[in-house]
């Protein structure tokens, strides 16, 4: 049995979720438990990546889906956190819409690439400056 595509993909996908988890629970050199939500949202986000070597726009859709909730619920769960708290709340978001994004973007022609990931950040975009955040700029 020799190393293949398949076997390069599940490694991929499983390498997205340890970095995920990663960054949700490592803040300045140190790991501290990000709190449930946060890792629901996480493990959350990643799972629709399991369909996107198949179903690259389908994974893609379901991922941002997943992290406009988590950046609209996330900050009425703290309305106050500390910096290292938001930190390491905000910081796995894009991680798991990048790999969807570069499996779109490596499997569709270009327009549809170009089109899916322009949405798909204007989407998180739109998210994250919600006025009905609860955050004071």
């Amino acid at each position: 049995m020799g190393f293949t595509r398949r076997t390069a993909q599940a490694g991929f996908t499983a390498m997205i979720l340890v970095v995920t988890l990663t960054t949700a629970t490592v803040r300045q050199g140190h790991p501290a438990f990000p709190g449930s939500t946060l890792l629901v949202f996480s493990v959350l986000a990643w799972l629709p990546l399991l369909l996107r070597t198949r179903w690259p726009l389908v994974a893609l859709v379901g991922v941002v889906a997943i992290e406009c909730r988590h950046l609209a619920v996330l900050p009425f769960i703290d309305a106050h956190p500390t910096a290292q708290v938001a930190m390491g709340a905000y910081q796995p978001v894009p991680l798991a819409t990048m790999a969807a994004a570069w499996t779109v973007a490596s499997r569709r022609p270009w327009p549809v690439a170009w089109a899916a990931g322009g949405t798909s950040a204007a989407a998180l975009l739109i998210t994250s400056h919600s006025p009905s955040s609860p955050r004071t700029w």
